[in-house]
């Protein structure tokens, strides 16, 4: 943790764990990882041979529920995920919180955000590092209005609130409630 490099982690970047290379008590463990840049999340898994989700790819598992491939459109599903969304965020790192979805995928409403490949639609190069040493980024939408535009069903409220938070993030970006999981390799 303490050899990240300013140019891949913003400050925070696990600040919860107990020291530089301690990720804590067994139950700690358990826990989601959070607190990682983009950048840690995609070395993390490319390391084991597989890559972040894109969004789309995350979007999709997220429209499901326990029985139906696609509940975007359901009232009852999609009041239940923004409750789940409302939990603050060390309810939200609890092991066993959220649901199994019909595609057998775990906790995409009840735990933390995630990254994802194409997080916001600012894409980053660790090859692109200007003379200062910062990655140079080219932002495509970094308006307000990005985030309106990353979610395909304005009515659909879950869905904004992921649009919203993705718009709002930079790959160096650490939270306390925002991990990642990993997908099929390349």
């Amino acid at each position: 943790r303490d050899s990240v490099r300013t140019v891949f982690a913003a400050p925070g970047y696990l600040t919860s764990w107990p020291g530089p290379v301690n990720a804590g008590t067994r139950a700690e463990r358990d826990q989601p990882v959070t607190e990682v840049s983009w950048f840690a999340a995609r070395a993390y898994c490319a390391a084991q041979g597989k890559r972040l989700p894109t969004t789309d790819e995350g979007e999709y598992a997220a429209a499901a529920s326990e029985t139906v491939r696609d509940a975007s459109s359901d009232p009852a599903f999609l009041d239940r995920v923004v409750v789940l969304y409302t939990a603050d965020a060390y309810e939200r790192l609890r092991p066993g919180r959220g649901f199994r979805n019909v595609y057998g995928v775990r906790a995409m409403h009840g735990g933390p955000w995630e990254w994802t490949e194409d997080f916001n639609g600012i894409f980053v190069s660790a090859d692109s590092r200007e003379a200062g040493g910062t990655a140079r980024q080219t932002d495509f939408h970094s308006v307000c209005a990005s985030a309106a535009i990353g979610a395909t069903d304005p009515s659909n409220y879950p869905a904004f609130l992921r649009a919203a938070f993705r718009a709002a993030l930079d790959a160096r970006a650490t939270v306390t409630a925002l991990g990642f999981r990993c997908a099929a390799g390349p």
